[in-house]
Protein backbone atom coordinates (compact mmCIF):
# COMPACT_ATOMS: atom_id res chain seq x y z
CA UNK A 1 0.00 0.00 0.00
CA UNK A 2 1.54 3.55 -1.00
CA UNK A 3 0.57 6.34 1.52
CA UNK A 4 1.51 8.70 -0.82
CA UNK A 5 -1.43 7.29 -3.05
CA UNK A 6 -4.34 9.81 -3.42
CA UNK A 7 -6.99 7.32 -2.88
CA UNK A 8 -5.26 5.65 0.36
CA UNK A 9 -4.69 9.73 1.44
CA UNK A 10 -8.47 10.21 0.95
CA UNK A 11 -9.64 7.20 2.10
CA UNK A 12 -7.57 7.90 5.67
CA UNK A 13 -8.98 11.12 5.77
CA UNK A 14 -12.84 9.72 5.78
CA UNK A 15 -11.85 7.62 8.19
CA UNK A 16 -10.47 9.91 10.62
CA UNK A 17 -13.19 12.59 10.04
CA UNK A 18 -15.92 10.07 10.60
CA UNK A 19 -13.99 8.69 13.31
CA UNK A 20 -13.71 12.21 15.16
CA UNK A 21 -17.30 13.03 14.01
CA UNK A 22 -18.11 9.74 16.26
CA UNK A 23 -16.18 10.51 19.10
CA UNK A 24 -18.28 13.70 19.37
CA UNK A 25 -21.93 11.86 19.20
CA UNK A 26 -21.22 8.44 20.81
CA UNK A 27 -19.28 6.81 23.71
CA UNK A 28 -15.91 5.39 22.47
CA UNK A 29 -17.04 1.94 23.75
CA UNK A 30 -20.05 2.21 21.06
CA UNK A 31 -18.02 3.32 17.98
CA UNK A 32 -17.95 0.04 15.70
CA UNK A 33 -15.89 -1.07 12.35
CA UNK A 34 -19.17 -1.45 10.44
CA UNK A 35 -20.65 2.07 11.44
CA UNK A 36 -17.96 3.53 11.32
CA UNK A 37 -16.49 2.51 7.73
CA UNK A 38 -20.41 3.10 6.43
CA UNK A 39 -19.61 6.97 7.34
CA UNK A 40 -16.20 6.78 6.33
CA UNK A 41 -18.32 5.14 2.43
CA UNK A 42 -15.19 2.81 2.58
CA UNK A 43 -15.87 -1.14 3.07
CA UNK A 44 -15.27 -2.57 6.30
CA UNK A 45 -12.19 -4.66 4.69
CA UNK A 46 -10.50 -1.22 3.34
CA UNK A 47 -10.73 -0.55 7.07
CA UNK A 48 -8.92 -3.42 8.08
CA UNK A 49 -6.21 -3.25 5.23
CA UNK A 50 -5.35 0.13 7.54
CA UNK A 51 -6.17 -0.37 10.86
CA UNK A 52 -6.49 -3.78 13.50
CA UNK A 53 -9.01 -2.01 14.89
CA UNK A 54 -10.90 1.07 17.02
CA UNK A 55 -8.21 0.82 19.58
CA UNK A 56 -5.54 0.75 16.55
CA UNK A 57 -7.36 3.86 14.70
CA UNK A 58 -7.06 6.19 17.62
CA UNK A 59 -3.73 5.06 18.81
CA UNK A 60 -2.35 6.09 15.41
CA UNK A 61 -4.53 9.21 15.47
CA UNK A 62 -2.98 9.99 18.94
CA UNK A 63 0.84 9.26 17.31
CA UNK A 64 -0.23 11.65 14.52
CA UNK A 65 -1.17 14.44 17.09
CA UNK A 66 1.25 14.89 18.99
CA UNK A 67 3.96 14.31 16.24
CA UNK A 68 2.48 16.94 14.72
CA UNK A 69 2.13 19.19 17.82
CA UNK A 70 5.80 18.79 18.96
CA UNK A 71 6.58 19.36 15.37
CA UNK A 72 4.92 22.85 15.10
CA UNK A 73 6.94 23.99 18.30
CA UNK A 74 9.65 26.08 17.37
CA UNK A 75 10.74 27.29 20.76
CA UNK A 76 12.93 24.41 22.42
CA UNK A 77 16.04 26.13 22.21
CA UNK A 78 14.55 28.61 25.32
CA UNK A 79 13.96 25.88 27.43
CA UNK A 80 17.29 25.94 29.02
CA UNK A 81 18.17 29.90 28.41
CA UNK A 82 15.13 31.09 29.31
CA UNK A 83 12.26 28.51 30.52
CA UNK A 84 9.72 31.75 31.16
CA UNK A 85 9.52 32.54 27.46
CA UNK A 86 9.22 28.54 26.87
CA UNK A 87 6.67 27.70 29.27
CA UNK A 88 4.26 30.99 28.09
CA UNK A 89 5.04 29.77 24.44
CA UNK A 90 4.06 26.32 25.65
CA UNK A 91 0.86 26.86 26.88
CA UNK A 92 -0.26 29.17 24.17
CA UNK A 93 0.48 25.68 21.54
CA UNK A 94 -1.22 23.56 24.15
CA UNK A 95 -4.40 26.08 24.06
CA UNK A 96 -4.51 26.82 20.38
CA UNK A 97 -4.76 22.71 20.03
CA UNK A 98 -7.17 21.74 23.11
CA UNK A 99 -10.31 21.54 20.92
CA UNK A 100 -8.41 18.90 19.04
CA UNK A 101 -7.10 17.35 21.72
CA UNK A 102 -9.95 17.14 23.99
CA UNK A 103 -11.66 15.62 21.06
CA UNK A 104 -9.44 12.71 20.79
CA UNK A 105 -8.31 12.34 24.77
CA UNK A 106 -12.28 12.39 25.94
CA UNK A 107 -12.99 8.78 26.00
CA UNK A 108 -8.86 8.47 26.28
CA UNK A 109 -6.72 7.83 29.72
CA UNK A 110 -3.95 10.82 27.98
CA UNK A 111 -1.17 8.95 30.63
CA UNK A 112 -1.27 5.96 28.12
CA UNK A 113 -0.15 8.54 25.59
CA UNK A 114 2.27 9.90 28.32
CA UNK A 115 5.73 7.95 27.81
CA UNK A 116 5.75 8.52 23.99
CA UNK A 117 5.09 12.39 24.40
CA UNK A 118 7.91 12.60 26.98
CA UNK A 119 9.89 10.72 24.65
CA UNK A 120 9.19 13.17 21.75
CA UNK A 121 10.01 16.11 23.85
CA UNK A 122 12.92 14.73 25.01
CA UNK A 123 14.20 14.29 21.24
CA UNK A 124 13.43 17.61 20.46
CA UNK A 125 15.11 19.17 23.87
CA UNK A 126 18.36 17.52 22.45
CA UNK A 127 17.81 18.40 18.94
CA UNK A 128 17.75 22.32 19.66
CA UNK A 129 19.57 22.89 23.35
CA UNK A 130 22.79 22.96 23.77
CA UNK A 131 22.37 19.55 26.43
CA UNK A 132 24.48 16.55 26.31
CA UNK A 133 22.47 12.92 25.62
CA UNK A 134 23.33 11.23 28.30
CA UNK A 135 21.15 9.05 30.99
CA UNK A 136 21.43 11.56 33.71
CA UNK A 137 20.23 13.91 31.46
CA UNK A 138 17.29 11.94 30.37
CA UNK A 139 15.83 11.28 34.05
CA UNK A 140 15.97 15.03 34.82
CA UNK A 141 14.02 15.30 31.59
CA UNK A 142 12.21 12.72 32.26
CA UNK A 143 11.10 14.30 35.59
CA UNK A 144 10.81 18.00 34.84
CA UNK A 145 8.56 17.10 31.96
CA UNK A 146 5.92 14.97 33.53
CA UNK A 147 5.58 16.54 36.40
CA UNK A 148 5.36 19.53 33.85
CA UNK A 149 2.31 17.66 32.54
CA UNK A 150 0.78 16.63 35.64
CA UNK A 151 0.95 19.72 37.66
CA UNK A 152 -0.64 21.97 34.58
CA UNK A 153 -3.01 19.69 34.10
CA UNK A 154 -3.62 19.91 38.26
CA UNK A 155 -3.15 23.65 39.04
CA UNK A 156 -3.18 25.62 35.95
CA UNK A 157 -6.24 27.22 36.29
CA UNK A 158 -5.55 28.31 39.80
CA UNK A 159 -1.65 29.43 40.17
CA UNK A 160 -0.15 29.52 36.61
CA UNK A 161 2.28 32.40 37.68
CA UNK A 162 3.51 29.37 40.53
CA UNK A 163 3.61 26.71 37.99
CA UNK A 164 5.83 28.99 35.59
CA UNK A 165 7.86 30.19 38.56
CA UNK A 166 8.29 26.46 40.29
CA UNK A 167 9.08 24.90 36.35
CA UNK A 168 11.58 27.49 35.29
CA UNK A 169 13.44 27.45 38.94
CA UNK A 170 13.36 23.64 38.50
CA UNK A 171 14.88 23.98 34.71
CA UNK A 172 17.54 26.09 35.62
CA UNK A 173 18.54 24.27 38.57
CA UNK A 174 18.93 20.99 36.98
CA UNK A 175 20.26 22.17 33.97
Amino acid sequence: MNENDLRVIKTLEAVESSFLDMLEELPFEKITVRELSRRAKINTGTFYLHFQNIDDLHDRLIQVFLDKFIASMDYFPLFLTQPEQFLDKLKDTIHQNLDHCCRLFRHRDMSLSEPYLIKLLTKKIYESCPLENSRENDIRLEAVLTSLLHMNLKYDQECPEIIQKVFSDMIRGLF
